[in-house]
């Protein structure tokens, strides 16, 4: 694991939404009634890249795109909220470089989705953010997010100013969120003991998902007998984290997280089980009915539903085994958390795939609302980012 006198340079890249950006929205009167989506789109790139820039560093590049997100026009409650948002990211690159991931770059870009609504001295705009975060470990794929963000606006004279970002991801994984003191501490404690747990089992780690990739390494009875295609999984999930939904092998769920991992699972070999749809036996998917009305519904619970997914994979299948730490997964292995105010207490409300490791750091990759997607996430931000949730883990 490289340090940092031995990393490259870091850089950071902010891509340019076309119009005005990163400043004031200065405007006559006339114009200031019916602001541009590319010019409130254009302060919306300044805000998002100084965020995403503090998880590269404080210093050179890094130093004066956060500190341009200061320096935008935002109301004064807002301004409060900035703060919290921005000790956030920072606190996220603290615990990850605590367990050993860090980022060079950062790329982000902010586009409008859609028209601005104007009323009066109000005006509010869809956008959506693409960010990409360069690993200084290994050779992974970026870690990459996709997010809408809702923006509101209010007109002081004649100047915009960023009063409110809603983030409409029903799972609440897109908004950072800033810790305690006792949460911090508690947060890098994790970090400590992950990065020394992944350190002792590095190398058997690594030459069990060389063999994986290879075409072997099925531990559960049903692997063995079915021949589960792991590099089919992960291809899939990755090729797929970040399409457009339009553009999926399938009609996605509104919350599509377990059905984006079942598809993973079925591309390399998860074999159907018909039965009724409710039922924890059974697991398919209707690909022939394209989402008609006669043929809803399109997939099992077990295919769709997190709860109903574990379920049927540990105790109906046998297809997977529990592990006993989150971080002892390998390549196209499944994590599953609780996400509160959704679903039942002590129940799984997301699911995910393991699809790179950043040096010893899994990464893993997953949909959840379309607001919500996600490529080669790592492993510390979602564990210290959902404190206190319970975890599985199982081997595929």
């Amino acid at each position: 694991m490289g340090t940092k006198a031995t990393l490259p340079r870091r850089a950071l890249v902010v891509a340019v939404v076309t119009g005005v950006a990163g400043g004031v929205l200065a405007m006559a009167p006339a114009q200031a009634a019916k602001p541009q989506a590319t010019a409130l789109a254009g302060d919306a790139q300044t805000y998002f890249a100084g965020e995403n820039a503090l998880r590269v560093g404080t210093t050179g590049a890094a130093a004066k795109t956060t500190e341009a997100a200061r320096e935008l026009a935002v109301t004064e409650a807002f301004a409060k909220v900035r703060e919290d948002r921005l000790t956030a990211r920072k606190q996220q690159k603290q615990i990850a470089d605590r367990a050993g991931t860090e980022f060079t770059s950062a790329e982000t870009n902010v586009v409008p989705a859609g028209a601005v609504r104007a009323d009066g001295d109000t005006a509010k705009l869809r956008v959506e953010e693409r960010t990409s975060f360069t690993y200084a470990q290994g050779q992974a794929d970026p870690y990459a997010y996709r997010a809408r963000h809702d923006l509101t606006f209010t007109r002081d004279g004649g100047q915009w100013r960023l009063a409110a970002v809603h983030t409409p991801d029903a799972s609440g994984l897109s908004v950072p969120k800033k810790l305690s003191p006792a949460q911090l501490d508690r947060a890098e404690q994790t970090a400590d003991t992950m990065r020394t747990a992944l350190a002792k089992n590095a190398a058997k780690r690594a030459a069990a998902n060389k063999t994986r990739m290879a075409g072997g390494g099925q531990t559960t009875k049903a692997a063995k007998a079915a021949g589960y295609d792991y590099r089919a999984m992960v291809d899939w999930a990755l090729r797929y984290a970040l399409e457009d939904r339009d553009k999926l092998p399938y009609t996605p769920d509104e919350n599509d997280c377990t059905t984006f991992v079942s598809w993973a699972l079925r591309t390399g070999g998860w074999e159907e089980v018909s039965g009724y749809y409710t039922n924890d036996d059974a697991w398919w998917w209707k690909d022939w009915c394209d989402g008609e009305w006669y043929c809803k519904p399109q997939h099992s619970y077990t295919f769709g539903g997190a709860p109903n997914f574990q379920r049927f994979a540990v105790n109906e299948s046998e297809r997977v085994t529990n592990l006993g730490n989150v971080w002892d997964v390998l390549l196209a292995d499944v994590v599953q958390y609780d996400v509160p105010n959704y679903g039942e207490e002590h129940e799984p409300g997301h699911t995910m795939m393991v699809t790179d490791f950043s040096g010893t750091m899994p990464l893993l990759s997953y949909h959840s609302s379309p607001d919500g997607e996600r490529k080669n996430k790592p492993l510390i931000d979602i564990l210290t980012g959902n404190e206190g949730q319970d975890f599985w883990a199982y081997r595929t």
